[in-house]
């Protein structure tokens, strides 16, 4: 198994055939804590801090999780709501600025492999 951590992870969706490929997710991340419990529900084994990224107890946390299971990959769902056509385009959108931390992340753990998709 090849272990990850997933940023921004909703319902954890986007690693839903992960393990059969042989991909662990070793730590998750979810500010909503009706979709964090729900991750947990599908993924018990993963670590799932919820609570804002932003903040540096839990940007830490989700980096001592990578760094002590020795992961080796990364998935970010930052949302987009703020600037997509589908959505408002509003430019001082809060969350448009949540990539820094999927940015900020990839620097201090320098992962071979990243997904980021929006």
């Amino acid at each position: 198994m090849v272990n990850g951590v997933s940023l921004f992870s909703n319902v954890g969706i986007g690693e839903t055939y992960f393990e059969e490929y042989g991909l662990n997710i070793c730590g998750a991340n979810e500010i909503i804590e009706k979709r964090a419990k729900f991750y947990r529900h599908l993924y018990p084994d993963s670590n799932m801090i919820c609570g804002d990224i932003t903040k540096k107890e839990i940007f830490d946390k989700l980096i001592d999780i990578y760094q002590r299971n020795n992961c080796d990959f990364l998935i970010s769902t930052p949302p987009c709501q703020g600037m997509s056509q589908a959505g408002k385009m509003d430019k001082d959108d809060p969350r448009n600025s949540l990539i820094i931390q999927t940015i900020n992340f990839i620097k201090e753990t320098r992962p071979s492999n990243v997904i980021i998709e929006n």
